[in-house]
């Protein structure tokens, strides 16, 4: 599946094969918790933005709860997810606009 792109009706889409979510959950998780930590500790958050002391509060606690949660700016919007058709598979690739960190999910043994 991940060699083909399924095409439909006025669309294009694109899949995460289901034996790369869990990698791709445990690396958010990760860069989140990256991320959160480096807002506490600078009291700044996204494009370098004061914090005000509830909100990192609420980092605080969401890091110590196991569940990151930093602040991305009023939309949230810190991953993007990239799909790039080749000719013999698809290159899965997201990355979080804030780290710059990058994760591959390109199943390269089904090309």
């Amino acid at each position: 599946m991940a060699g083909k792109t399924p095409q439909y009706e006025g669309e294009f889409v694109f899949r995460i094969p289901e034996s790369q979510l869990a990698r791709l959950r445990q690396w958010i998780l990760e860069i989140d918790t990256k991320v959160a930590t480096n807002q506490i500790e600078t009291g700044k958050g996204f494009a370098g933005k004061e914090l005000d002391s509830r909100v990192i509060r609420r980092i605080r606690e969401g890091i110590e709860g196991g569940e990151a949660l930093p602040y991305y700016g009023p939309t949230g919007g810190a991953y993007k997810y990239s799909f790039i058709p080749t000719s013999v598979g698809i290159v899965i690739k997201v990355e979080n606009v804030v780290s710059g960190d990058i994760i591959d999910l390109s199943d390269y043994e089904d090309w």
